[in-house]
């Protein structure tokens, strides 16, 4: 399908929408949607977006008013991944004459969404809805969680989708690349960066940095500072970015530039591959204070130097990556490939038992969540057999009775006696299996950078819902969490949403949309605090998952010093308050397992034997990872029985990287960033163990959920090494 095509599609829906406006009964005020964008940049090519199913997407409406102003409300709606209608409103104001973007967000639970644009005057008086559908060509499609998406601002060489597509084993349909023409397109919230997987920002554009929204600036640092992937290519503008806000993200300072003849050294980075030519003498930024390791270039000449920034990841690039030698060198695309890093996609996992295949953690993750204890769940085909002798009861059995009988007026008292028994049956049936008790379980992954004082928070918790009911969901983060200064940029502390299965599935979010229970659905609060009235079902269930960002109250205190390139020695100490269960230490690729540090408790770590980690965590991961070992809660009563034990699986997807081999068969891709692997990378420690108290607090119509809570929670801790003397500044890759 062709840009065109999408276009028009937006137009006629634009169309009808402004003639509904001139109809009678509309108040005075008139404004008009003139342009939806949903992602980042433009389409890819056809229908394709720069979003993620599944994930926060950045969304711009331009609103266009005549004579009279408008103040009021927009709505934009689309369905989860139950197919029930979810709402974001926004205030907005449009002066007379004058047109405006108004940013929002969208989350989609289909792989094909419709979205509704909704304007409400003051009074709340509704314009007439726009209606977009991506099945029409309307709007975009978005990417399935395994696609890897790649925003760029300024022109970098070599880093097109197209091109990656050209290099074997790297299909076009596994990455997009986004690209902005200004820094002003980047969303506001950190949510919006959801989807994104690299941000490389080229700093060619001559636009001064220093006035960017502020709250677009807050935006990118809290992303990068909690899990983000960002990439500098500085050249000649090296000055620029070391006095804007980028400058205080990067793992070097840059104080100099020298003059080089050739770079040789970014030829050896890729090992074997065609020359870089550089024609003339070349001035490159030099990088000194080094908080980072080098990844290309010399000790006294880095050209790249990658260093952690909180929980994230920070890449500087002495190159002007737009411009000659780089542009035209024809190793470019593969400069990128290993820099971002890109890998090629894995196979799905084959479903054992005649089950589909799950092709991410998260659906192993979200069974578990739905496995509830003392609630059973009846396979269908007892379900259809039920139907089928009720409808032999109601049909020729009660013919046949009321023959024998010789009275078929009887029939009047047979039929009914027979549909109210049935009915009655069904009922204590269900009430034996599900029982009357509202129920949830939930997991809590809460990660602290013990020398910034980043905290980030991860929950993922499924109710269960005994009667049908609207419920306001909220979650506020207790575990390790200090108070949020109330002056605090790049708000919101605490986002919420539902929880979808990635699979293409009944409820999966690769089908298209359906047709749900609901006629009516909920919304979010502002920026997406809480839920409003979520519909739930008597006896059914429904996944969410919440994330939050602040700053650590005291944690763990470690005095560690690397011995060789994966050992570690020095003492840790739990300052945290509550006793830490189960605790190891990774550190390179050994694990310490140090057992139960009760509070202000310390351990001396080289006073424990360590273990090989990639083969711990294959261990703990076998079960998920296999091709022939896909764990699945229990789906019907008579299965086999599956407690409610996440341990092994969360433990799996908080180093995914560490266990990813050739012949992985499952993917980490819906929750990539619970990934910390890279740290290890940053010869950094990190320090896990449970606690028994939760991570947060689950809040139900504003009340704390405190009975039938089947809860598990975990702490990691991104702790500080000193380097040994022998230790290498290079970046191992």
């Amino acid at each position: 399908m062709s840009n065109k095509t999408s276009t028009a599609g937006v137009r006629t829906a634009i169309a009808a929408f402004v003639m509904a406006c001139y109809s009678p009964g509309v108040c005075s005020a008139q404004v008009h949607v003139e342009d939806v964008r949903i992602g980042f940049g433009g389409p890819l090519q056809g229908s394709d977006g720069n979003y993620k199913i599944g994930d926060w997407a950045p969304v711009r409406v331009r609103l266009r008013a005549e004579k009279e102003p408008f103040e009021g409300t927009l709505e934009l709606s689309t369905a989860d991944t139950d197919d029930v209608q979810t709402t974001l409103s926004r205030p907005v104001h449009v002066g007379g004459h004058e047109t405006v973007d108004v940013a929002t967000f969208v989350r989609p639970g289909k792989s094909t969404p419709a979205v509704t644009v909704r304007l409400l005057d003051q009074n709340g008086r509704a314009r007439p809805p726009v209606d977009l559908d991506a099945a029409n060509g309307e709007i975009p499609n978005g990417a399935d969680q395994h696609v890897k998406l790649i925003v760029t601002l300024g022109h970098p060489a070599g880093l097109d989708a197209d091109l990656i597509a050209k290099q074997p084993g790297y299909p076009r349909d596994a990455f997009r690349v986004a690209r902005l023409e200004s820094a002003g397109e980047l969303p506001a919230r950190w949510f919006g960066f959801e989807a994104v997987d690299h941000l490389v920002w080229c700093a060619d554009d001559p636009k001064p940095l220093e006035q960017l929204d502020v709250m677009i600036q807050s935006a990118v640092e809290a992303w990068v500072q909690h899990g983000g992937h960002l990439v500098v290519c500085v050249g000649d503008s090296w000055q620029r970015v070391g006095a804007s806000f980028l400058g205080r993200m990067l793992p070097a300072d840059i104080d100099d530039a020298r003059t080089v003849s050739d770079l040789r050294e970014l030829e050896t980075y890729l090992g074997t591959g065609p020359a870089i030519r550089v024609r003339a003498p070349l001035s490159v930024p030099h990088m000194s204070g080094l908080r980072g390791r080098i990844v290309a270039g010399s000790n006294d000449l880095p050209l790249i130097v990658k260093g952690p920034y909180g929980l994230g990841t920070v890449t500087i690039v002495a190159l002007d990556t737009s411009r000659e030698p780089f542009a035209s060198w024809e190793g470019r695309t593969q400069f990128w490939i290993k820099l971002l890093p890109l890998r090629k996609p894995a196979q799905q996992g084959e479903g054992t038992r005649g089950q589909a295949p799950t092709s991410d953690l998260s659906s192993a993750l979200r069974s578990q969540l739905y496995n509830f204890e003392g609630v059973k769940l009846v396979p269908f085909q007892w379900v259809a057999f039920a139907i089928f002798i009720y409808i032999l009861l109601i049909g020729p059995g009660d013919y046949f009775l009321v023959k024998k009988l010789k009275r078929m007026e009887l029939t009047w008292v047979t039929f009914p006696v027979i549909v109210i028994t049935v009915s009655v049956g069904a009922y204590f049936a269900a009430y034996w299996l599900k029982g009357d008790e509202r129920r949830v379980n939930k997991v809590d992954v809460v990660d602290v950078d013990e020398a910034s004082g980043t905290l980030r928070g991860t929950s993922w918790f499924t109710l269960f819902s005994p009667q049908i009911e609207n419920y306001r969901v909220e979650v506020q983060p207790t575990l390790a969490a200090a108070p949020q200064p109330a002056n605090a940029r790049g708000s919101p502390a605490v986002v919420l949403s539902w929880f979808g299965l990635t699979d293409d599935t009944f409820g999966g979010m690769g089908r298209r949309g359906g047709v749900g229970l609901f006629r009516r659905g909920y919304s979010y609060a502002s920026d997406a605090q809480a839920l409003i009235d979520v519909p739930i079902q008597v006896w059914s269930m429904k996944g969410f998952t919440a994330r939050w960002h602040g700053q650590a109250a005291p944690t763990v205190k470690a005095d560690l010093q690397g011995v060789g390139t994966d050992r570690v020695k020095g003492s840790v100490t739990n300052r945290l308050g509550v006793p830490l269960q189960d605790c190891v230490l990774a550190y390179g690729r050994r694990l310490y397992p140090l057992g139960n540090l009760p509070v202000n408790g310390s351990v001396v770590v080289e006073t424990y034997t360590p273990q090989d980690l990639k083969g711990y965590l294959t261990r703990q991961s076998s079960g998920y990872t296999s091709s022939t070992h896909v764990r699945r809660a229990p789906a019907y009563v008579g299965q086999e029985s599956a407690p409610f034990h996440p341990t092994d699986l969360v433990m799996t997807m908080m180093f995914f990287d560490r266990v990813a081999d050739a012949d992985q068969h499952a993917a980490n891709d819906y929750f990539n960033d619970v990934d910390l692997s890279e740290q290890l990378d940053h010869r950094r420690a990190i320090l896990i163990g449970s606690v028994a108290s939760g991570g947060s607090k689950l809040m139900l119509d504003k009340a704390e959920v405190t009975e039938n809570v089947n809860a598990a929670t975990f702490l990691r801790v991104v702790l500080p090494v000193t380097p040994g003397p022998d230790e290498s500044s290079r970046f191992d890759q």
